[in-house]
């Protein structure tokens, strides 16, 4: 996520370095350098938290636990735990006010509040489903916050739309809803697809003389354009994850789609097998013979398969510790309901035959693998989705959670993580494994979620102004900006007749695209001779650069970090940039 050297698109333009204070008084130096800032020996105490789901023979959670009943093994090595907590809450009716949310809150120590974000992906689901899932969300979501959670919720529509910010507030939540419960969505529109590909096996389409060739073309068009969409539509959930890694407190994700297909038209190759008489029958094995190439319905099927595109988001998710949760909207026997209602030709497959029940596992086994991977559950092939998200409610609210420190200091690697419980007969779930980031890593990541969650924070009292943008042509623009902190807010640490500061300052750009640059570090030091020190108290430093950005609106987010007090700063600023006025406004 986070690097030094400038993005092709939004990029970081050769800097220069202006300060507020006299030149001999107090200045950083044009190219930062380590040595120059006092020595800081820091003790990173990273606590890694792990959520633990503790259920007895009949399924139901267990709660009389304590610490001593857990061991916790990273990558086999038992490590010795420093935190318990045990989520256990009765909770009540949902709070009416949002004064009363955060006094229920406020129960729950903060690095155990609960984030959740309800992800609802429109592009993969059909208007009666979405009808049907938004009204049973609805209660489910007021019943998180009068148990305290802070609740944002997020639509994908091919590109992401952020419908509110974590919130508290029931009648915030209810708007969203019922905005959600208006949106467009395109499950129709991937259906007609699928028809014109089912067609074309068992017809020829609309053209009467369309051969075996011309309809395998149509499948693997098909299949290949879904796959795309498909990968288009995890980027935005990775998005999403990587802005939550800057958090405090749990994470949480449920994702709500219609379902996603793990090897898209793989039941359209395998009709076309049956019907077309070509081929072995399609199965997920690898090791398919070849004889049959080059137009093999098995072989072209397995080159669609998405597993490493999903093992991919669980992996993201586990990397900023974001436990999924995954909602089927479609219900049970929900598949080709869409075609039987509107009098096309796959009525038949919708009827429950071999093709259409491989087509149903292929959607729902990413979902399950998921949730899986990352500690969570999946609701799948149900239609009772108010007891269902009532046993998620649950689940939300009987965990253990463990804690211990880093033994690897933030090493920026992928961690194994086992759980056990010494008490037979009991089953535990938690998520598969992290990577151990860096302090800057996450003071970085925190960057990234300003831009995307709309957050901000500034103990440090920075600001940023912005000058006339340069016109480039073509719609691009050279946008400069000063990002001004005041010097009595740094932490100084005497060395000889100078006082020395060292911040970190990271800075990202959202296009009015909705493309998003890599989070830019650029190391601050900074030097203050002692005897002036009182008097420039009262000053301020600055760092001035230039963005490239393009015409419209875009979303910059600066974040200072001064290292040697640990105090971090968010700011996110939007800007106007062309339009006929050749000016940067706030």
């Amino acid at each position: 996520m986070r690097s030094t050297a400038a993005p092709s698109a939004l990029g970081l333009l050769p800097a220069l370095l202006f300060s507020f204070l006299p030149a001999a008084a107090a200045r950083a130096a044009e190219s930062p350098d380590a040595s120059a800032a006092p020595f800081i020996e820091r003790f990173d105490l990273n606590i890694i938290n792990v959520e633990a789901f503790v259920t007895g023979k009949d399924g139901k959670s267990v709660k009389d636990l304590q610490m001593e009943d857990f061991e916790v093994f990273e990558d086999g090595q038992r490590v010795e735990l420093t935190n318990f907590f045990q989520n256990d809450r009765p909770g009540t009716l949902a709070a009416e006010t949002e004064e009363a949310a955060a006094t229920t809150a406020s129960q729950v120590p903060e690095d155990q509040r609960l984030n959740l974000v309800v992800y609802v992906d429109l592009y993969n689901m059909r208007p009666p489903n979405r009808k049907k899932i938004m009204k049973q969300l609805g209660g489910f979501l007021e019943d998180r916050i009068g148990r305290g959670d802070r609740i944002m919720s997020i639509v994908h529509q091919r590109n992401l739309q952020l419908i509110h910010p974590f919130t508290q507030d029931v009648a915030k939540v209810d708007a969203g809803i019922a905005q959600i419960s208006k949106m467009a969505t395109n499950g129709q529109a991937m259906d007609a697809e699928r028809r014109r590909a089912h067609n074309a096996v068992f017809y020829g389409s609309d053209q009467p003389d369309m051969d075996q060739f011309n309809a395998m073309m149509v499948i693997k068009e098909f299949a290949q354009r879904q796959a795309q969409e498909t990968r288009l539509s995890m980027t935005a959930l990775e998005t999403v994850l990587r802005s939550l890694g800057g958090l405090p407190g749990r994470r949480a994700l449920l994702y709500v789609s219609d379902g996603l297909e793990k090897q898209p038209g793989l039941d359209l190759f395998e009709l076309y097998r049956q019907k077309r008489g070509r081929g072995d029958r399609i199965t997920d094995n690898r090791n398919v013979s070849s004889a049959l190439a080059p137009e093999n319905p098995g072989i072209d099927a397995l080159r669609t398969d998405l597993g490493d595109v999903f093992d991919k988001v669980a992996a993201v998710a586990n990397t900023y510790q974001v436990t999924l949760y995954t909602l089927q909207a479609r219900g049970a026997g929900g598949l080709g309901s869409s075609g039987a209602q509107e009098g096309d030709n796959s009525a038949g497959i919708a009827g429950g035959s071999a093709t259409e029940v491989e087509r149903g596992l292929s959607e729902q086994e990413p979902l399950i693998a998921l949730a899986g991977d990352t500690g969570g559950s999946a609701i799948v092939n149900t239609s009772n989705f108010g007891g269902a998200l009532a046993s998620l409610s649950s689940d939300f609210n009987s965990l253990y959670s463990l804690g211990y420190r880093s033994r690897t200091g933030g090493d920026g690697k992928y961690h194994k993580i086992e759980v056990k419980v010494n008490r037979p007969g009991l089953k535990v779930r938690h998520r598969a494994g992290f990577v151990d980031n860096s302090l800057e890593q996450r003071v970085a990541d925190r960057a990234f979620s300003s831009l995307i969650l709309d957050l901000e924070s500034n103990p440090l009292g920075v600001s940023v102004d912005f000058a006339t943008p340069l016109d480039q042509g073509s719609s691009k623009f050279h946008l400069p900006l000063l990002i001004r902190i005041p010097l009595g807010q740094l932490a100084l640490l005497p060395d000889g007749d100078k006082y020395k500061g060292r911040l970190r300052i990271f800075f990202a750009v959202q296009d009015p695209d909705g493309a998003i640059s890599q989070v830019q570090e650029i190391p601050y030091p900074v030097e203050v001779p002692g005897a002036e020190l009182q008097q420039l108290r009262e000053k301020e430093i600055g760092y001035a650069l230039k963005l490239a950005v393009r015409e419209g609106t875009p979303k910059i987010a600066v974040s200072v970090w001064d290292e040697i007090s640990g105090t971090e700063a968010y700011l996110l600023r939007s800007v106007k940039v062309g339009s006929g006025e050749n000016k940067a406004a706030l």
